[in-house]
């Protein structure tokens, strides 16, 4: 049995009336209908009367002694919080009967501030919204910067209006969620009597929380594990209080939905960097200049926003910088994280910015990886941009000893967002992560021996047991490697 589930309320849990909430009510039935059970057996089962508990489910008619209601929770397996409101006898809620809806500009907002435009997410906004709408909850994942607390920010900056009872942002990085939640709604007001236990300290702020009933945003941003959301999921209602996370990992959470974010797109990535540009920059306007600006955005910083944003302002501060002698340079160089060997001082400073921005950020993700990941990224690394063939990292593992289940570390590289699925059988990893791995691994050389001894065995099984398609899929690593 799950903590917190199928449990009877002590008496000062429950007001002394109750009605379940209009919201509710199909939720309600649901449940009813999913144990196969009529009115009448449930009211058998909980000692009440069939009329009484038809109220319960429609949430009509007079309201139910909290005795009573608190049996038909549990034998439901719902927390009244969830389902009811706390009313008089006459069935008027008692929920501030006197507050008032705020204006706009009386709800409390407590956000970073935004100073980023967001480009190419209108769809992922309208996930976000929609899910937090239908359910209370939603998860925004993806890769080490490709935007996700740009995100969040955008969307509770531009949708606050919709919750009145206040827009907060809380860092998972900073102190313990639960902690945080509990200061917060000190801080708008809430006052935990002295007798109230420290673990039902996060239950007592949200039901007494500020400005109700009108619905709260939480925005729980950089949540590493699902044990970190436990009690937030538990105590909050999902009626009154959206939460909506952003996690590197990809967290598995029942009934809440993941809106994934991938990179930009070349033309996307292109808008990220006009917008901060000034307006008159000759090089937006200049041909060849504005068709490097695009292979910039595409090829070498492959739509990473992050990436995007560091570029942009290094742009804007080098004003005579040409973006189709940086190209060269970076072509030259083949990785944008190494500026040794390169003469202009104006690019060396750009790209030492892009190493100190995007790098700090992949390590976070690099030290939270098993050593097996970490290797298994790292060899993965070494085979060319495209889509590499699942067969061919299993060959290549073989002769590795530190690999003994690249499966497993294949899921958790996964998980992490640093490699993506495109088939069945076919795997891909950012151009950045790319060099990023490349690096961290370039002084183990039983890794590029692995990869070389892969390609010369499938360059034998290709014609007998590789379609067409997956040898084009060699190619390039076979070259690359001088197979």
């Amino acid at each position: 049995m799950a903590a917190g589930q199928r449990q009877r309320f002590e008496d000062d849990d429950l007001p002394e009336f109750l009605k379940t909430k209009p919201e509710a009510t199909i939720k309600v039935k649901d449940r009813v209908q999913g144990l196969v059970m009529s009115y009448q057996k449930l009211a058998e089962r909980v000692g009440t009367s069939k009329a009484t508990v038809s109220r319960f489910c429609n949430g009509n008619g007079s309201p139910i002694q909290r005795e009573t209601y608190s049996e038909l929770c549990y034998v439901l397996d719902f927390n009244w919080e969830d389902i009811a409101n706390p009313c008089d006898s006459s069935g008027t809620s008692v929920l501030n009967q006197d507050a008032q809806k705020p204006e706009p500009d009386d709800i409390p907002i407590d956000l970073p501030v935004l100073n980023e435009n967001l480009i190419g997410r209108c769809e992922e906004l309208d996930h976000i919204d929609l899910a937090l709408q239908n359910a209370g909850r939603a998860v925004v994942s993806g890769m080490p910067g490709v935007g996700k607390s740009l995100t969040a920010l955008h969307y509770a900056d531009s949708k606050a209006e919709q919750y009145p009872g206040g827009v907060f942002w809380l860092d998972a990085g900073d102190d313990d969620l639960d902690f945080q939640i509990i200061e917060t709604a000190i801080e708008q007001g809430v006052t935990i009597p002295n007798n109230i236990s420290a673990k039902r300290h996060l239950r007592y702020c949200a039901k007494n929380w500020p400005r109700a009933p009108y619905p709260v945003l939480l925005i729980l941003d950089n949540v590493n594990t699902q044990t970190e959301l436990e009690a937030c999921l538990k105590w909050m209602p999902a009626e009154r209080f959206k939460l909506l996370i952003t996690a590197r990992p990809q967290l598995q959470i029942l009934q809440v939905e993941t809106i994934v974010l991938t990179p930009l797109s070349a033309n996307e990535a292109l808008v990220v960097i006009e917008k901060i540009l000034p307006s008159n920059d000759p090089r937006l306007v200049d041909q060849d200049e504005r068709a490097a600006l695009l292979q910039l955005c595409g090829t070498f910083l492959g739509g990473l926003p992050l990436a995007l944003q560091i570029v942009g302002q290094a742009l804007k501060d080098e004003i005579y910088l040409s973006i189709a002698d940086l190209n060269e340079q970076l072509r030259a160089v083949g990785n944008p994280f190494d500026s040794s060997g390169l003469g202009d001082v104006d690019t060396v400073g750009m790209l030492d910015n892009v190493k100190q921005g995007v790098l700090a950020v992949f390590e976070l993700s690099w030290q939270a990886l098993s050593a097996e990941s970490q290797i298994l990224g790292g060899l993965i690394s070494l085979f060319s941009p495209s889509q590499v063939p699942w067969l061919l990292i299993q060959e290549a593992a073989q002769y590795i000893d530190e690999l003994t289940n690249p499966a497993g570390a294949c899921a958790e590289l996964r998980k992490a967002s640093l490699l993506r699925r495109t088939d069945r059988d076919q795997f891909q990893m950012h151009r950045l992560l790319r060099r990023f791995f490349q690096l961290k691994v370039q002084d183990l050389p039983n890794i590029a021996d692995s990869k070389h001894e892969a390609l010369l065995i499938m360059c034998r099984r290709v014609p007998e047991q590789c379609s067409q398609l997956e040898a084009q899929n060699f190619t390039g690593d076979i070259v690359k490697s001088g197979v």
